[in-house]
């Protein structure tokens, strides 16, 4: 027979009460809460989740501005004619006349979009003597091409092939995997333009007899490329998410815009109430996401304690 005793009763001090109850009124940022006997009153029940939501909303924003700012940039390229199969560039130089973030007046710069969902596998020829990136559509680094890059500055041809491509990869190439369909493409050619006009772009099925090489000169063309900071962030977000492969996004983040509504393969249509959520969710993360910029709290991010230089 087991030896059952019964436990002692120390009995709940006052403090510990106070640490786990739950008081009949909260004020708080967000207003009051209103609570009886630990259960939330109607208008409690409605402002917790219209402040859940915006709290939601504000992460959501932090997290994702690299992706908005890339689904920016490609439709603003767009807009000037720069396809997944044309370069944009600027010559001489970048002016002001593009809303361009970072842009300089000391670089010969090209950019495109890759569309690997809809050309297939794509090469691109970079020019020698250059500082290539290339980023996925969630602005996570792809490959370096040009001196950082496998080609060592020689110029080469690097094969991108589509998420999940399991086809034949034919030798002669720097092969590419990105996660994502769209990739940034950022040509950077210390030769000038006419070092960046030698770059090609063409899909893999054309490798035999490539078209001719189209351009876009946009150096003094007017046009956005900077996200938004209104509700429409978050519809710039569900572009990617319904166009992008579902393991191309961590899930912490899928899960935040889950919470939002934003689901591959769902249409993203919040009623009145979470429109107006977002909206003001968004314009207050734009105005932390300034202050993180700016103003950022870890000394790490400082080379002088005294001065303005920031990593």
């Amino acid at each position: 027979m087991p030896y059952i005793s019964d436990a002692p009763s120390p009995g709940t001090s006052p403090e510990t009460l106070a640490s786990i109850v739950c008081p009949d009124r909260l004020e708080t940022v967000f207003g009051t809460l209103d609570f009886f006997d630990g259960l939330p009153l109607p208008e409690a029940v409605t402002r917790s989740y219209d402040t859940l939501d915006l709290l939601r909303g504000i992460e959501a924003f932090l997290n994702c501005v690299p992706g908005a700012s890339m689904v920016a940039l490609r439709r603003g390229l767009r807009s000037i004619g720069v396809d997944s199969r044309t370069i944009g560039f600027t010559a001489p130089r970048c002016t002001s006349a593009p809303v361009l973030l970072t842009g300089n007046t000391e670089t010969a710069y090209g950019m495109t979009f890759l569309a690997l969902d809809e050309d297939g596998p794509t090469v691109v020829e970079a020019p020698g003597n250059s500082l290539c990136v290339v980023d996925d559509l969630w602005q996570r680094y792809v490959t370096d091409m040009g001196i950082a890059g496998p080609d060592q500055g020689k110029g080469g041809a690097y094969l991108f092939l589509p998420p999940g491509y399991e086809g034949d990869v034919p030798d002669g190439y720097f092969v590419v995997r990105p996660r994502t369909y769209a990739s940034w493409v950022v040509l950077r050619a210390l030769g000038g333009t006419e070092s960046l006009l030698t770059s090609r772009i063409y899909p893999l099925s054309a490798a035999a007899d490539p078209p001719e090489q189209r351009f876009v000169n946009w150096a003094e063309s007017d046009f956005n490329t900077v996200h938004a900071n209104d509700f429409s962030f978050f519809e710039e977000i569900d572009t990617i998410v319904q166009a992008e492969p579902p393991e191309s996004l961590d899930p912490e983040r899928a899960g935040q815009l889950a919470a939002l509504g934003i689901v591959r393969g769902k249409p993203f249509r919040p009623d009145d109430r979470m429109r107006s959520i977002l909206d003001t969710a968004a314009r207050i993360a734009s105005g932390i996401a300034r202050t993180l910029a700016f103003k950022p709290r870890d000394p790490g991010f400082s080379y002088y304690p005294d001065r303005s230089w920031k990593t």
